[in-house]
């Protein structure tokens, strides 16, 4: 797609994905998943950058999973 880079599309898809609904563990599934994926795009792209936007997904999905806790 034109105008569309990789970590754009990448905070579009893991910020879809990184709704922690199923408590504690599924939070931490998804975030070492998050963390494994960006380390192998990072590797074959030679680029730092989708360990920087898993790095933004990770910390939004901990900062929503904390306010939704404390709401309970």
């Amino acid at each position: 797609m034109p105008g569309v880079t990789t970590a754009s599309a990448g905070r579009r898809t893991a910020g879809a994905r990184a709704a922690p609904h199923g408590g504690p563990r599924s939070l931490a599934l998804s975030m070492i998943m998050m963390l494994e994926g960006a380390f192998m795009l990072s590797r074959a792209a030679r680029d730092p950058e989708p360990l920087r936007v898993a790095g933004r997904s990770m910390a939004e999905s901990l900062r929503t999973a904390v306010a939704q806790a404390g709401a309970c």
